[in-house]
């Protein structure tokens, strides 16, 4: 089974910025932004599987459109630490700085499988980096920054506001903005370092937490929340993670879907026959899925669960709702709720 050839994250890691970006550009701007991308704003849910290359670029874009660098900056800035989902939490609750870097290396593949933490001593000093695994090349520098900054603060949420890390190491070159950024985190930052780390006294792994976490989730915690939207292991993982924003739309794109799978048309097809599967089976799969829980979930009429799930024609719907699961639309209604009236429909 092929892994997918691109790097995972979820949505959780927007964290504010689509709040910020509209606060300062407006609605219709983040609305573009995100569309670039594939996305809305209606598909944020937290648990969200995107590609780490389409929350790469957003991030890119909006620091490009609103003519500020240190957008990222601001965006983690504003980002508490429960937005950063479950692991974050339980991190918190380590009773050392080793050992919540730790829990946040073992933990931070349940968020993403395109970067990873890495913790290691060189004499007297730490390094904390973070290694990107799946980027395609792509320039993370907004990214990092937007992930670096908590780390500064997560270390200072142990030794105290008045001891900082000793510098901050970043893999891109120098840049005007740099200068603001030191000043903004108190920490010199050292450009054309080959890789993106924190620096810090060694002896600073052993200090002990000095509040812990209001809310402390166990590894069972952590796995069931993560387990419902789990990271794309295979080829139609990936393509799966890719279509489920898109199932209302009457068209999808699989060029659009090679292309964001760095694949060309023939080899994703490939790749998914290999897995036993088609792109076609996959987006009837996350369709009907998606009709039985709009069906069971609230009053919509048959006419609209077949609209949201892509089809304009109701009687084409049922002909596929009934193919896949060899019921009717209406007969999978009173299943599921018997005492809903259908006489509306």
């Amino acid at each position: 089974m092929a892994r997918p050839s691109v790097g995972f994250t979820r949505a959780s890691g927007f964290g504010p910025l689509p709040r910020l970006f509209e606060a300062a550009e407006g609605a219709p701007a983040l609305r573009r932004l995100l569309a670039g991308e594939g996305l809305t704003p209606g598909t944020l849910s937290p648990r969200t599987v995107i590609p780490f290359s389409s929350l790469n670029e957003v991030f890119n874009q909006a620091s490009r459109l609103s003519g500020d660098t240190l957008f990222p900056l601001h965006v983690a800035q504003a980002m508490k630490p429960e937005d950063y989902g479950p692991y974050v939490q339980s991190a918190l609750a380590a009773p050392t700085l080793m050992e919540a870097i730790r829990r946040l290396r073992g933990f931070a593949e349940l968020q993403t499988n395109a970067m990873t933490f890495e913790l290691r001593r060189n004499g007297r000093e730490a390094f904390w980096s973070l290694h990107y695994l799946a980027a395609r090349g792509h320039k993370v520098d907004h990214h990092a920054l937007h992930v670096l900054v908590p780390m500064v603060r997560f270390v200072t949420r142990y030794t105290g506001l008045t001891r900082k890390p000793t510098a901050l190491l970043l893999a891109s070159a120098a840049a005007p903005f740099h200068s603001a950024l030191e000043t903004a985190l108190e920490v010199p930052v050292r450009a054309d370092a080959g890789v993106f780390s924190l620096v810090f006294p060694a002896d600073w792994l052993a200090l002990p937490n000095p509040g812990g976490s209001k809310v402390v989730p166990t590894v069972a915690d952590l796995l069931a929340y993560y387990r419902e939207n789990a990271l794309p292991r295979s080829t139609s993982d990936a393509v799966a993670a890719m279509l489920l924003p898109r199932v209302g739309e009457p068209e999808i794109d699989l060029d659009m879907i090679a292309e964001r799978l760095a694949v060309g048309r023939r080899t994703l097809q490939q790749r998914l026959s290999a897995e036993g599967t088609s792109f076609r089976d996959i987006a009837l799969r996350l369709r009907m899925e998606r009709a039985k829980q709009l069906m069971a979930e609230d009053d919509s009429t048959i006419a609209q669960v077949a609209l949201a799930v892509g089809y304009s024609d109701q009687a084409h719907f049922t002909r596929a709702f009934k193919t896949a699961t060899n019921m009717t639309p209406r007969e999978f209604r009173r299943l599921r709720r018997p005492s809903l009236l259908m006489a509306a429909e």
